[in-house]
């Protein structure tokens, strides 16, 4: 206030009482001020245990995301929300939702080898083939050891046989001797079955496995026990392409029956975009322990940060009442004061960019 006093009466006496009360206000009003930022900030500001996962959508998947995305609170979400809607306005939340969907299918499309921005059935059906032929060429590359494990679980099998109903029994134990006649031996007395031959054997256990309910159970055991023995006998050097190949088939077959099922007009999804929401319940069906999983890091991703927990009011009723209501009252500014009515919109559009801002959600995460 002393200072207020001075400032202003060295420029004209007359002023010095006003300066003086200005003085005196601007500590409380700078307090007022900050506190009200700090109310804001915390408002907006990410829960400290979302952060690593953020980042990891940010910088590892390439995935934006804004303060909206990345704040817990429901009223910033709710403005973001309601802004969306705004003809205009809306457009950078509509950008935003655009580059995270294409982000996201290409970061759950590069789980399968196919880092796309669209999971069309063409970008589908050639990983398939692709991951189909990479099978093709480990099997047909390695053979199929016969060792003294693989033969006590086809005797185990074979006693089991003789257990079933008469008919189911005889067809377990004529697929057990199919599998022996393609035994052959080596010149050092080894014995094996050809890789191509084990694979088309253990590919056909499983269509019939898949249409067989009574001996579904045996036919997949003898399959499996084919399987097991050829990762026990492929060469060290296609081992681990051999894991990383079934890695990501599974992650194919974990996503197909989402975008199958996410057909134009469906549920208000494109053909080609990873419903997000669905992701999670598909990830924990698929994998009997999913953690550490990309696919479980990305529905983590998707529902935390990507899934609107607000309701949607796009072409609803609410929409064209708050629609209509605001655009009465830019009317009714408008013609009284055209400023501040077009200070208004420019207002609302500044925080519109600002809540869909990758940016400013990075700086936040920071």
């Amino acid at each position: 206030g002393i200072n207020g006093v001075f400032t202003a009466g060295l420029v004209n006496p007359d002023d010095a009482m006003a300066g003086g009360v200005v003085g005196a206000a601007t500590p409380g009003v700078i307090g007022l001020a900050g506190k009200a930022g700090t109310a804001i900030a915390d408002m907006v500001r990410p829960n400290s245990s979302s952060i690593p996962l953020a980042r990891a959508a940010v910088d590892k998947y390439g995935i934006p995301l804004a303060p909206a995305d990345v704040t817990d609170s429901r009223a910033v979400k709710g403005v973001r929300s309601f802004l969306s809607d705004l003809p205009l306005i809306g457009r950078p939340a509509q950008a935003l939702k655009d580059q995270q969907t294409k982000a996201f299918n290409k970061a759950v499309g590069g789980t399968f080898g196919a880092a796309e921005e669209s999971l069309t059935p063409q970008v589908m059906d050639q990983a398939k083939k692709r991951l189909g032929g990479e099978f093709d060429r480990i099997w047909n590359n390695n053979v199929l050891q016969v060792d003294g494990q693989m033969f006590q679980k086809i005797t185990d099998l074979d006693t089991q046989a003789m257990k079933l109903p008469k008919q189911e029994g005889e067809s377990l134990r004529r697929e057990i001797q199919d599998l022996l006649s393609k035994v052959q031996q080596d010149q050092q007395g080894g014995l094996f079955v050809p890789g191509d031959v084990a694979n088309k054997f253990q590919s056909y256990l499983r269509r019939r496995a898949e249409g067989s309910a009574g001996l579904r159970n045996e036919l997949t055991d003898l399959r499996q026990t084919v399987i097991g023995a050829f990762n026990r006998s492929v060469h060290p050097a296609d081992a681990a392409a051999l894991t990383k190949n079934r890695a990501m088939y599974k992650a194919l077959k974990t996503v197909e029956p989402l975008l199958n099922s996410a057909e134009a007009g469906v549920a208000g999804r494109v053909s080609g975009d990873v419903p997000v929401a669905l992701l999670p319940n598909a990830v924990n069906r698929s994998y009997s322990n999913p953690a550490g999983t990309p696919l479980a890091e990305l529905s983590s991703i998707g529902s935390r940060f990507l899934v609107d927990r607000t309701p949607q009011t796009g072409g609803s009723a609410r929409a064209m009442i708050q629609n209509s209501a605001l655009g009465t009252g830019l009317a009714l500014g408008g013609w009284s004061n055209p400023v501040l009515a077009g200070s208004g919109l420019l207002g609302m559009g500044s925080i519109s960019k600002a809540l869909n801002s990758p940016t400013v959600g990075r700086a936040l995460m920071n």
